[in-house]
């Protein structure tokens, strides 16, 4: 079981996805669970897996991402934004609906990407957080 462990924190286990193209949602799941503390080293195999995955992966990855956002561990809220941009339109739902988060930095870190997306259906909520929210700066 350690061995298993082991290898799905290894590099080789991401990159035997990569270039198998075994894209499941049970192994983006896998992905998901492991961004959470993982090695920032892997980022750029887990950027390449999302920015690789079928459109019909791409909605349900996005949720479960921006799940990441709210994390208290700087790196995985990093990762998770990066990976995020990476996967473009189908992320912009879920970071809507993190402009509605309790947490100020939350929303503000949505605000953030879905401005670096620059998809427009996304203004008019950008916006209404600007009028919900009068202490609402965006980050520089």
């Amino acid at each position: 079981m350690n061995n298993l462990i082991n290898y799905e924190n290894s590099l080789d286990f991401y990159e035997n996805i990569f270039y198998s193209k075994n894209y499941t949602e049970e192994t983006i799941k896998i992905i998901i669970d492991r961004i959470a503390g993982t090695n920032p080293a892997l980022k750029d195999i887990f950027n390449s897996i999302f920015s690789d995955l079928p459109d019909d992966l791409k909605g349900n990855a996005a949720e479960l991402i921006a799940g990441l956002i709210a994390s208290p561990d700087l790196e995985t809220r990093n990762m998770a934004g990066s990976i995020l941009l990476t996967i473009g339109k189908p992320s912009v739902v879920p970071l809507i609906k993190l402009l509605s988060d309790d947490n100020a930095d939350n929303r503000k870190f949505a605000c953030d990407l879905l401005g670096n997306l620059k998809e427009k259906s996304a203004y008019p909520e950008i916006q209404n957080l600007f009028f919900r929210d009068n202490n609402f700066k965006p980050c520089p």
